[in-house]
């Protein structure tokens, strides 16, 4: 069923390639008896246009380089160098390079809700459970540690992601607004 349009296409794209400038002329002959000369240029010109159009769209078949085994409960993130960031259903994050995999575990803090790898130096793993964001390194050690809920003023943040230098970008759930918040400083340097 899927296939009549293809089909349909197909037959009008093999038609419009085989008129030639014989029977274009026919054609413009024929038509010219009940149209006028702008609206014959623009019915050719639409023609030309549709022909080659219908010829520019290559239909693209993608083949994959490798397939691989790879079973998890959620996959976190891919950085740019193929580490992969994963857990299962323990709540341990999984580090897994090419030669090694490297574990981080949080029991207090639940299931994780998020990993953003944009910097593999500090990665920055997010709690929405507690309301608290963990930044490791990338042996998985922890470097800092914010609970959002003993931070004055307080903020009920939904997502986290990477800022530049020691800044996150958090969305304040309760006012609805993005912020560029500083974790060393504990200032908000950007509110929308």
């Amino acid at each position: 069923m899927s296939n009549k349009p293809n089909l349909l296409l197909n037959n009008v794209v093999l038609f419009i390639k085989t008129l030639t400038l014989e029977y274009m002329q026919i054609l413009i002959n024929y038509c010219s008896s009940f149209c006028n000369f702008q609206t014959m240029q623009k019915l050719v010109l639409f023609l030309l246009l549709f022909a080659s159009i219908c010829e520019a769209q290559v239909s693209i078949e993608v083949v994959p380089k490798s397939i691989e085994d790879f079973s998890t409960d959620h996959l976190f993130d891919i950085d740019n160098f193929g580490n992969l960031y994963f857990s299962k259903s323990d709540n341990t994050l999984y580090k897994q390079t090419k030669d090694t995999t490297i574990t981080y575990t949080n029991f207090q803090l639940g299931k994780i809700t998020s990993v953003n790898s944009f910097n593999p130096l500090k990665l920055n793993l997010f709690y929405a459970d507690f309301n608290t964001v963990i930044i490791l390194d990338n042996r998985l050690a922890e470097i800092f540690k914010i609970d959002f809920n003993v931070l004055e003023p307080y903020r009920n943040v939904s997502f986290v992601t990477t800022g530049y230098d020691n800044t996150l970008w958090l969305f304040n759930q309760d006012f609805q607004y993005l912020e560029l918040y500083d974790y060393k400083t504990n200032k908000t340097r950007i509110k929308t």
